[in-house]
């Protein structure tokens, strides 16, 4: 942040990181519509038991 530049809005930011990283969402979007939501599930491998359970 520069010393002197106003402070930007959190609007301002998130339309700046928007168009920064447009690649970015739509290659999240395009994986998205092809392999749904299954892709962000944890395996069942790095899932951790609660601790009532142990």
């Amino acid at each position: 942040m520069a010393k002197n530049a106003p402070a930007l809005t959190r609007r301002q930011r998130a339309d700046r990181v928007k168009r920064e990283e447009a690649a970015f969402f739509n290659e999240m979007r395009e994986k998205c519509a092809t392999n749904g939501e299954l892709q962000f599930i944890l395996p069942a491998i790095l899932q951790i038991l609660p601790i009532d359970r142990e």
